[in-house]
């Protein structure tokens, strides 16, 4: 799917919503295909594989790895829903021991993609696939350059190798790749930012990405890390969204999920049912329907969410949605005066 074709579906997901329209004449944008839920860290703030206190519900999903058949199959039925496809949701993909055979694959179809890591595996032998295989966009979850503070958060992994993997990767990169170096907002993460600019003064068009901590729709405790918690509550006169008129996340089970907060049940199968099926079942017309009346929380996957994404959230739906500020955001976004991001980024 061609960029323009892809903001010009967000315009007819926006046009749907507005007009209560809930058994939509189209089908989604498929964001992300997740190769593995599987992680080799245990992130303190992650509920997938973390024990730590600050856990209030881990994700109990089974640890999955995709097959290469069940990509290929998704790929070749669904290829033009794809416009840059992500190859991380709640796992480590390059844990993945076919990484290489997947975005290869992508490659030959014509199709762009992207990828977020923590980097401890993007050594030399993978970099040189990056090279060989360039994703649009990597974002590297680097978090602190201290390594104690980022040992103590990223349980498992050890600061020095993930820069020596990055430093490797930066020298030899492709320069269509754009890189995003990521820390998060919260009060001991401080000043990272500042220091990550200081640190890789010597590549360049490296960007910068603060980002916000989310409570993972309820399963995380966030006040351990974060007292300001008034920017982490939803709003009762906003308890809109329009992710599900947008795009699907595909998980590593095939599983058809709302969106990235979504991992408990998914709407269907990809190897049992059609995406087309699944996409206007009773199940899915019902959740549109709770959030059209204004009853986001009445959908169990979002009762606790507090995403941070502003093309996602949005005022009640209205006929006279072209004068809202959220429409006005999204134009903005459409013409690339924005960022579509649940972030701030700053470039060197």
């Amino acid at each position: 799917m061609s960029k323009l074709k892809s903001k010009l579906k967000t315009m007819l997901s926006l046009f749907c919503f507005n007009f209560r329209i809930s058994k939509l004449p189209y089908m989604p944008k498929v964001a992300i295909v997740e190769l593995t839920n599987d992680c080799n860290y245990r992130c303190k703030f992650c509920p997938m594989n973390s024990e730590n206190e600050t856990i209030r519900r881990k994700v109990v999903r089974e640890k999955t790895y995709m097959s290469f058949e069940d990509f290929k199959d998704i790929v070749d039925k669904y290829g033009h829903l794809i416009d840059d496809l992500g190859l991380a949701s709640h796992g480590e993909s390059l844990l993945h021991p076919e990484f290489e055979k997947f975005v290869k694959y992508l490659c030959e179809k014509g199709i762009d993609w992207n990828i977020t890591t923590n980097g401890s595996l993007l050594d030399e032998k993978m970099a040189k696939t990056f090279i060989k295989y360039p994703p649009t966009q990597i974002i590297l979850s680097l978090y602190s350059l201290n390594s104690e503070r980022y040992e103590k958060l990223c349980v498992n992994g050890k600061l020095e190798v993930v820069l020596k993997n990055i430093n490797y990767f930066l020298e030899n990169r492709d320069k269509k790749t754009k890189v995003v170096i990521r820390t998060i907002n919260m009060p001991q993460l401080q000043g990272e930012i500042e220091k990550f600019k200081s640190y890789f003064d010597k590549y360049d068009n490296i960007e910068y990405l603060f980002g916000v901590l989310n409570t993972w729709a309820g399963r995380v405790d966030i006040s351990k890390y974060d007292s300001n918690l008034k920017n982490h509550k939803i709003s009762n006169e906003n308890n809109y969204c329009l992710q599900p008129w947008q795009h699907v996340i595909i998980n590593s089970d095939t599983g058809v999920y709302l969106c990235n907060n979504d991992d408990d049940t998914p709407m269907g199968y990809l190897n049992k049912t059609d995406l087309k099926k699944i996409w206007n079942s009773k199940e899915y017309i019902q959740v549109r329907k709770n959030i059209l009346n204004g009853r986001l929380t009445d959908n169990n996957q979002c009762r606790e969410c507090d995403t941070y994404i502003p093309t996602a959230k949005c005022e009640a739906p209205s006929p006279l949605f072209m004068i809202n500020r959220s429409f006005l955001r999204r134009v903005a976004t459409f013409v690339g005066l924005k960022k579509n991001h649940d972030w701030t980024t700053d470039k060197k």
